[in-house]
């Protein structure tokens, strides 16, 4: 989840059809596949953020995000407060 990956290039690894992952991720984990990784990806900032002293370009880098606008952007959906804000608060 680290870098970038498609459902194409997933399914490929697996010998499965895009079609199918997305079904089975929507039906498994009641979220599509994009919004899956980009949960990974935020765990992992978050857990960076609470026990390294990185950057938060480094972080957002670091668990997968190409665009670190979108990085904040996404980490204030998921948690409500900026990275910087919740590297703050601990």
């Amino acid at each position: 989840f680290t870098t970038k990956i498609s459902l194409n290039k997933f399914g490929a690894q697996f010998h499965l059809s895009e079609k199918y992952i997305s079904r089975y991720f929507v039906e498994h984990f009641k979220i599509p596949f994009s919004n899956y990784v980009i949960h990974l990806r935020l765990t992992h900032a978050r857990q960076q953020l609470e026990t390294t002293n990185d950057s938060i370009t480094d972080i957002a880098l670091q668990s997968g995000f190409a665009n670190v606008s979108y990085f904040i952007r996404a980490f204030k959906a998921m948690y409500g407060v900026s990275p910087l804000k919740y590297r703050k608060g601990l």
